[in-house]
């Protein structure tokens, strides 16, 4: 049977506009699944869907959450490990005793060098969000070592979304303060916001020295101290602020956020065994 050719150009004009269509539905589909978090039904872990990956860590959610919105700590793991190793830190117990979330991101290749690991945070902060009720002025971030240097980071770029790090075993990379310094016009520079800050750091500490003079990039504790008091619009004088036998704390409140350094007199690049309950406290104000 011969069909006329007028009706062979409409046949074929719509299964053109019928694969545009779907084309454009795979699209639209393959936009809103971008960033998408997907939390285990035992919710003990987590994905987040990327362009090019998946990314995902480990979670903690505890039995009840309070009803003015829930805390949520994102923390951090060293170099070669990952989120579910770093839950030994012991924040799962803390988190259950106030009400707190608490989110085990796995960095890529066990580190946080990815120039997308900011905006992973972001979007599981915002999967979070759509999961639970929290508490959006309560989203806090530590870390260890490479995740300490991490924080720094992420202060800096997501200082609208932390309120608080509590970086241990790192002072800052230097290239985290050239993100602050405007280059050219064609330079993204961050407008750095005062965040509240608990540095922990070991005078003996031989992997990232105190001093920070081994590794040429790294910023020294007092050049990282000096960079967010002024930050946080300190003042120079100094308070005593509890931390226990074999550390030394002191606190300079700024006008906007503190600042606080405790220097632990040896442990070298470990993680002390009370840093987790001090940065809890310090986090939720305890």
């Amino acid at each position: 049977m011969n069909i006329p050719r007028r009706h062979t150009m409409t046949v074929r004009r719509v299964a053109i506009l019928l694969v545009a269509l779907a084309l454009a539905s795979c699209g639209t589909n393959a936009a809103k699944k971008h960033g998408k978090m997907t939390i285990a039904p035992d919710e003990r872990r987590f994905t987040v869907n990327l362009s090019l990956r998946t990314r995902g860590g480990a979670l903690y959610v505890p039995k009840s959450l309070p009803k003015s919105g829930a805390a949520v700590v994102i923390a951090l793991h060293g170099m070669g490990s990952n989120g579910e190793a770093f839950r030994s830190r012991g924040f799962d117990l803390f988190a259950e005793r106030h009400g707190f979330i608490v989110v085990y991101p796995d960095g890529l290749s066990g580190g946080w060098s990815s120039p997308n690991d900011n905006a992973f945070f972001g979007y599981i902060i915002d999967g979070i969000k759509r999961k639970y009720h929290i508490d959006e002025r309560a989203v806090f971030l530590t870390g260890h070592s490479l995740g300490a240097i991490q924080c720094y980071e992420s202060a800096v770029i997501l200082g609208d979304r932390i309120r608080a790090i509590a970086p241990v075993s790192s002072p800052m990379c230097a290239d985290t303060v050239q993100l602050t310094v405007p280059l050219g016009p064609q330079h993204q520079s961050y407008e750095t916001r005062p965040v509240r800050i608990l540095i922990i750091h070991s005078l003996d500490d031989e992997v990232i020295p105190y001093d920070g003079k081994i590794i040429g990039n790294i910023y020294s504790i007092q050049q990282t101290l000096e960079f967010w008091r002024k930050v946080n619009a300190c003042p120079e004088a100094w308070t005593d602020y509890p931390s226990g036998p074999g550390f030394d704390g002191r606190v300079w409140r700024g006008a906007d956020a503190e600042c606080v350094m405790v220097t632990r007199f040896q442990g070298g690049h470990s993680w002390p065994a009370t840093a987790t309950e001090m940065i809890t406290k310090f986090f939720l104000g305890l």
